[in-house]
């Protein structure tokens, strides 16, 4: 069995720094991981964008949701401390789902809008949705888990 080919190897936060797109790049170039994840809420994601399409690895980019720091992409969820500061994802949405069991429509609806908007972002950029996963593994919350279900029936997963 060739098992190179069957082991993925990713590498989280693409588009989070210029370091970090400019490590996961090196990394590809050296074989060392064959997929990434990109936050298309990061302020280097254009510049990453711009990387995997210089460096022929456009192709193995899936998302990387984002839901705990940088700015969010929709205005509902700014309004919900436990998830916002200032404007910007502060972190503390891990710890605020691991403590509650019933959570507010409205809140359920402002996370929906906001995953839905990135994967839009991530699908406008042209990337193929090859996977995802989520920053601090939230896609692992029952509630982050259900969404995601949710969009999983319309997406055209590889």
């Amino acid at each position: 069995m060739d098992i190179k080919n069957k082991v993925t190897i990713n590498a989280d936060d693409f588009g989070k720094s210029a370091s970090i797109n400019q490590a996961i790049a090196l990394c590809f170039e050296k074989k060392l991981i064959n997929r990434t994840t990109i936050m298309v809420n990061m302020p280097f994601f254009k510049e990453a964008v711009k990387i995997s399409q210089n460096k022929c690895f456009f192709d193995k980019v899936g998302l990387h949701i984002n839901l705990m720091e940088g700015k969010p992409i929709t205005k509902d969820i700014v309004k919900y401390p436990q998830v916002c500061t200032n404007g910007i994802f502060n972190g503390k949405l891990q710890k605020y789902i691991r403590s509650h069991i019933f959570y507010d429509s409205q809140f359920k609806k402002a996370l929906k809008d906001e995953i839905e908007a990135q994967i839009n972002i991530y699908i406008e950029t042209g990337f193929t949705l090859l996977h995802l996963d989520s920053h601090f593994h939230l896609h692992n919350e029952l509630i982050i888990y259900s969404i995601l279900q949710y969009f999983g029936k319309f997406l055209p997963i590889n």
